[in-house]
């Protein structure tokens, strides 16, 4: 499959509860939060990759979180109040990604990478313990010897520690990136880390741009930074009211996994200078596929520094 990638550049105006493999799936495990035992009636908790998943219910109610589940979604909404704090958490069946949202900071929030996701089992939906527990502020420990998971209220809402990789995220009352668009958001920033740079926070508002972006390419079966929609990328951000002091995007096309995209743009210069810029704070992630298209998968990456920043 032909693959093609390419970079602009423009600088405007100066988220485990980890057992041994040995582990049994049947052994009866408990759950223990503040020192009291969580009841589960109707379904046990379980093992899968040496992490205990738990009925979803369960445990969020025990400390005092209100869940909500939108079938049709597959979303789990989970919120819980102490004091003056806020917090809701948002997981979907078979995502990589926790959306951790406090109510507080507005918009502001973060994304964790999680190793196990939420899973539907029958009539039943599952939950990762140690990221649930974790995302409200919880301590959260394994005992091998009593097959017991241990959970212990920390002092705020947020976790001192997560066990996952997470990051900044603004979130956007029109778009909710992708999973492939989450990973490549957290590829790009395992590269920055990697050379000592900050991490990017993912705006879901820029992330709408570029998911339009490539939409466009598709549509239009053109492969260039300018569009005959929209113009150039700067242009185009500030036509979706996206004000910067510098900017820059990336594109791809024909690669058909994050993983292989963000490493074709790692191994070009100019889009190796955008991922690796120290001159932007935030970054928007869009792919767009289409069977009936030259390259199927279409990519980009906008980069922008705001006025504020």
């Amino acid at each position: 499959m032909i693959k093609q990638l390419k970079f602009v550049l423009i600088i405007v105006l100066l988220s485990s509860l980890i057992m041994p493999s040995s582990a049994l799936a049947a052994t009866s495990i408990s759950v223990i939060v503040d020192g009291e035992r969580v009841n589960f009636p109707d379904s046990e908790p379980i093992i899968e990759r040496n992490r205990v998943l738990i009925p979803l219910r369960g445990v969020f109610e025990k400390i005092g979180a209100k869940v909500n589940w939108d079938k049709s979604s597959e979303t789990i909404t989970s919120t819980l109040h102490r004091g003056n704090e806020q917090k809701q958490v948002i997981m979907k069946i078979d995502s990589k990604f926790i959306h951790e949202m406090d109510q507080n900071t507005g918009a502001k929030s973060k994304i964790s990478k999680i190793d196990t996701t939420a899973k539907s089992i029958g009539s039943r939906t599952l939950i990762p313990l140690r990221a649930a527990g974790e995302a409200f502020g919880y301590e959260v420990s394994w005992d091998e010897k009593r097959s017991t998971v241990i959970m212990k209220k920390g002092d705020t809402l947020t976790s001192k520690k997560s066990s996952f990789q997470q990051y900044q995220y603004i979130q956007s009352d029109t778009y909710i990136p992708d999973e492939f668009e989450f990973e490549v958001f957290f590829l790009t920033n395992e590269q920055r880390v990697s050379n000592k740079l900050t991490p990017l926070t993912l705006n879901a508002n820029i992330s709408n741009v570029a998911n339009i972006k490539s939409k466009d390419m598709l549509i239009n079966q053109y492969f260039d930074h300018t569009s005959p929609t929209y113009g150039s990328p700067f242009d185009m951000m500030k036509s979706f009211g996206l004000n910067y002091r510098a900017a820059a995007e990336n594109i791809a096309a024909g690669q058909n996994t994050p993983a292989k995209v963000v490493n074709g743009w790692m191994n070009s210069s100019g889009h190796r200078a955008n991922i690796l810029s120290s001159s932007y704070t935030q970054i928007g992630v869009g792919y767009y596929y289409g069977s009936n298209s030259n390259y199927r998968h279409y990519w980009t990456q906008q980069f922008l520094t705001p006025f504020s920043s």
